[in-house]
């Protein structure tokens, strides 16, 4: 139990605070005011930028003291033990959330603590923006103070709450994320404008939409934003809470130039596989898969089957955002492969395990980096394996799109095109 009172800790911080799971492992300094109020330093943010959250409450102080206690009794700087580091700490988290059955569906994983809070400070009588400070973005709150009157229009704000509230129902938390934070930027920069009534069915609404997208620092970043804010009206005259037309139509994309994603010649493959050392299993799972890391790095062994001589994969990288398996057969390099990580498992559940943690891998960030380097290779990440792999495959005459589809688990062959990319001379001479 004492093992894990720093979890336990970091879940009171998420919960006291509306803290994201990084930020409730490293948020343990307060600041006093002049005037005597203090606010907790909220360290980990996304983007990188420290925020203030002001502590209100004896629930707040009590729970930021005991963090501070437990920190000081330790020797530590951060909830995070002193043997670990930041990954580590923050893979401890989430797997031992995972192990109790915490899930989003449920509204009990990390993330459900932070939309308590904003919950609980509405009751309180808080506006959206302050919430979405204290949660989010508090170093742009000057920005958003500028607030129109109060009408009975219905708002941005309102209007995305409801969109996001039905987006994180259906879509993976890394879309429902991006979505959000769309909204967020757009708020902060625009204000809590009104979306309906009077400003809705002039050119006033595309206008304020316009100039915030030419703030985007380029053409691509323009028509990402484009496509959420579209996708916001969209839903609002879906249910019937904004009138048609949708104000984005209004807004032409802008030009983008091509690109190509890099795809690493072969011979940097196996330089890099050479290059791995004891964890060349890892890669060569990956390359006889044509696997995501995720899928990879959350196979477990109940997912193996050698007499059937297949792997289970799942993912929820499909409509809906619900976790989905596919069966692949195994091929005789990648049976050889497993039967050898099988041998010399250290337990039961976990293909690739990470005995530093006591549990699987979630996150192999500075990986290939490594490699790479040591391979003396262009940087190339997890996802260019996979790449390169459907390239190689739809270089050779006797091999269908559609077989190669199958492989990489697409439910449609427009999305397989996008990887057939091609094949470099030197992938084409081992």
């Amino acid at each position: 139990r004492q093992k894990g009172f720093w979890l336990a800790l970091a879940h009171d911080m998420r919960q006291a605070f509306g803290l994201r799971s990084q930020e409730s492992l490293l948020s343990v300094d307060v600041t006093t005011k002049p005037d005597g109020s203090q606010t907790l330093r909220v360290t980990g943010c996304k983007g990188g930028r420290d925020r203030d959250v002001p502590i209100r409450t004896d629930q707040q102080r009590e729970t930021i003291n005991r963090v501070q206690q437990h920190v000081r009794d330790n020797g530590q700087k951060t909830l995070i033990p002193n043997n670990l580091l930041l990954e580590q700490g923050y893979d401890a988290q989430a797997n031992a959330l995972s192990d109790v059955g915490a899930v989003k569906k449920d509204s009990t994983n990390a993330h459900a603590a932070r939309h308590n809070y904003a919950q609980e400070r509405i009751k309180e009588g808080a506006d959206r923006l302050t919430v979405a400070a204290d949660t989010a973005q508090a170093t742009r709150k000057r920005e958003v103070k500028k607030q129109v009157k109060k009408t009975t229009d219905t708002t941005f704000s309102e209007l995305a709450s409801k969109y996001l509230d039905w987006s994180e129902k259906r879509h993976v938390s890394k879309t429902y994320e991006h979505k959000a934070m769309i909204c967020r930027k757009f708020l902060a920069h625009s204000g809590d404008i009104a979306v309906t009534g009077k400003f809705y069915g002039e050119k006033a609404l595309s206008n304020i939409i316009e100039y915030y997208l030419n703030t985007r620092p380029s053409n691509h970043n323009f028509n990402i934003h484009r496509k959420e804010l579209r996708a916001v009206f969209n839903y609002g005259i879906t249910k019937g809470i904004t009138p048609a037309p949708n104000p984005v139509n209004n807004i032409d994309k802008l030009p983008e130039d091509q690109t190509v994603a890099y795809i690493p010649p072969q011979e940097d493959i196996v330089k890099a596989i050479l290059a791995a050392g004891v964890d060349r299993p890892l890669l060569m799972v990956l390359l006889h898969t044509l696997a995501r890391i995720s899928e990879i790095l959350g196979m477990r062994w109940r997912d193996v089957s050698f007499s059937q001589g297949s792997v289970r994969l799942w993912t929820r990288k499909r409509k809906g955002g619900g976790l989905e398996y596919d069966d692949l057969p195994m091929n005789e390099a990648l049976k050889e492969v497993l039967q050898s990580l099988w041998e010399e498992r250290k337990q039961e559940e976990w293909v690739f395990f990470n005995e530093d943690t006591g549990t699987r891998y979630n996150r192999r960030p500075k990986f290939m980096a490594g490699i790479c380097k040591r391979a003396g290779v262009k940087p190339f990440g997890f996802h260019s394996i996979r790449h390169f792999a459907a390239s190689f495959l739809a270089d050779k005459d006797k091999i269908s799109m559609k077989a190669i589809s199958g492989l990489l688990r697409h439910k449609s062959l427009n999305t397989t095109e996008r990887y057939l990319h091609h094949i470099s001379g030197s992938q084409k001479t081992l």
